[in-house]
């Protein structure tokens, strides 16, 4: 009669239960030490993301606005730039008037070519918006066009959007600009952004009253 040998060290292949629930606990305990990291990465990477979209967006308008202040002749006072802008329901001076800080009036000289012209900004219900006339001939209602739509001007009442940077009253040549911007998304940021413009400062015309606004 013949016998088999058992080979030392043979069993049958595969993990025993305990194996299974020592495996089950390590990947268990790894999850759980890494779900915190996880959470952070991604929502850094998302506030990134709105940062750079709320920047994005208000650049172009930021720019239109510099370029318009650095060939400004007359800069009102932000105290004086609100006249028939619009109320601003959460800062609200009432009687169609934008209250200080949230409207500027900028009055560009005549040059060879082309007539002079008025510019007047505001910032209304989260939106900033924009309207250009001849002083010359102005009309009795102009709109305001809406700039960088896709996202809102969040300043309140202690941070007004427009400020001049020396004396008040015409003539005075640095705007202060602080925007504080949001695209509106669900716990998107407000981002900061703040520049400061000199204007030419040479006295001339005026812009003033402006039309109405037609709000």
């Amino acid at each position: 009669m013949e016998h088999q040998l058992a080979v030392p060290g043979e069993r049958d292949s595969g993990f025993t239960l305990l194996e299974m629930v020592i495996s089950m606990m390590i990947v268990a305990v790894a999850l759980a030490l890494l779900a915190p990291v996880y959470i952070v990465v991604s929502t850094s990477s998302a506030r990134s993301q709105e940062i750079s979209a709320a920047n994005g967006a208000i650049r172009p308008a930021l720019i239109l606005l510099n370029n318009q202040v650095a060939s400004t002749g007359t800069l009102y006072s932000p105290c004086a730039s609100g006249t028939n802008a619009g109320s601003i329901p959460a800062c609200s001076s009432g009687g169609g008037n934008a209250p200080s800080g949230w409207a500027v009036l900028l009055y560009f000289e005549a040059t060879s070519g082309t007539a002079a012209e008025c510019s007047q900004w505001r910032v209304y219900n989260g939106l900033l918006q924009d309207r250009t006339w001849n002083p010359a001939s102005p009309p009795s209602s102009l709109s305001f066009t809406t700039l960088a739509p896709t996202v809102t001007i969040t300043n309140t009442s202690g941070n007004q959007p427009f400020a001049l940077g020396s004396s008040t009253g015409s003539g005075t040549d640095l705007l202060v600009v602080d925007f504080y911007v949001s695209t509106g998304a669900k716990g998107a940021p407000s981002i900061e952004t703040k520049t400061a413009v000199a204007a030419q400062g040479q006295p001339s015309g005026t812009c003033s009253p402006p039309p109405t606004s037609g709000d």
